[in-house]
């Protein structure tokens, strides 16, 4: 973990979930001086990396997620059958058993866990932008069902 904190290109939100667990490492091994070290570092990265403008920031992107992705939205996205085998999505917010849950579903010889996979948010932004011509979350309602198809084929394949 330490090694990967040395290489620039790991993205600040990992850096962080790397220093949350080396200070874990430190705080059982009694090293306190390290582990203080770490879960400093590790709440000073999070926090740059969280969008500019604190909690009415997040408030903002919210309220913009929840107008973009409404219970109708998501019925008619709904692709079936476009993806096999199905993947299971686990989510949930920070620290609140998702890590778990995945190692759970894992455990079962027909499932493969692809950890954290940060590229979905990116697929579905290329793919609403390119075709909506608004900025993300703007415009989901209007992807047409090739759109959404093709989204879905592109993340299975970049998640395999």
């Amino acid at each position: 973990m330490a090694q990967l904190l040395e290489h620039q290109a790991v993205p600040l939100e990992q850096r962080a979930h790397l220093h949350y667990a080396l200070a874990q490492v430190f705080r059982r091994s009694g090293d306190d001086a390290r582990f203080l070290k770490h879960l400093f570092a590790a709440n000073d990265t999070q926090k740059a990396s969280a969008p500019k403008g604190g909690r009415a920031r997040y408030q903002e992107n919210f309220a913009r997620l929840q107008k973009a992705f409404t219970a109708q939205a998501l019925a008619r996205a709904e692709v079936a059958d476009a993806v096999q085998p199905s993947p299971i999505f686990v989510v949930g917010m920070p620290r609140s058993g998702t890590t778990l849950v995945e190692q759970i579903i894992a455990a079962h010889p027909d499932v493969a866990s692809g950890g954290e996979l940060d590229f979905v948010r990116g697929c579905i932004r290329q793919a609403m932008e390119a075709q909506t011509r608004q900025k993300f979350p703007l415009g989901f309602d209007r992807l047409s069902k090739a759109a959404m198809t093709a989204l879905a084929e592109g993340y299975a394949r970049r998640a395999r």
